[in-house]
């Protein structure tokens, strides 16, 4: 995310950003917070890029739209663009199985693992 603050002589502290996915019927399916992560950020310049990696992305395929939110700590929305970018998830092998997802069914696909005990 690129900011700009309007008050530059004016530091903001506690600063959440979120990224937002959502399906075709505009529901939330997948949300990264930097509270989540316990990491909040400060903006003490005029501009700047703010960043979020997310280590396993595990959508179904599909397509899906974005929704990006800036907030003062759970207090005062700063930015909200409700449709910010969209994307296309292809069909994939999903953690080396050959295994594709049912996107009919779910649209977040996780790892897990499986035994049977006695």
């Amino acid at each position: 995310m690129v900011y700009e603050k309007y008050d530059y002589d004016q530091s903001l502290c506690d600063v959440i950003g979120s990224i937002g996915f959502t399906d075709s019927k505009d529901e939330i399916i997948l949300l990264v917070r930097s509270s989540f992560a316990n990491q909040n950020f400060d903006l003490h310049e005029k501009q700047g890029i703010i960043q979020c990696s997310i280590k396993d992305f595990n959508l179904a395929p599909g397509s899906y739209n974005s929704m990006l939110f800036l907030s003062y700590r759970e207090t005062e929305t700063l930015d909200c663009i409700p449709s910010a970018f969209e994307i296309t998830v292809e069909g994939g092998d999903f953690f080396g199985t050959g295994n594709s997802g049912f996107s009919s069914h779910c649209k977040v696909l996780t790892r897990s693992s499986w035994e049977v005990g006695t």
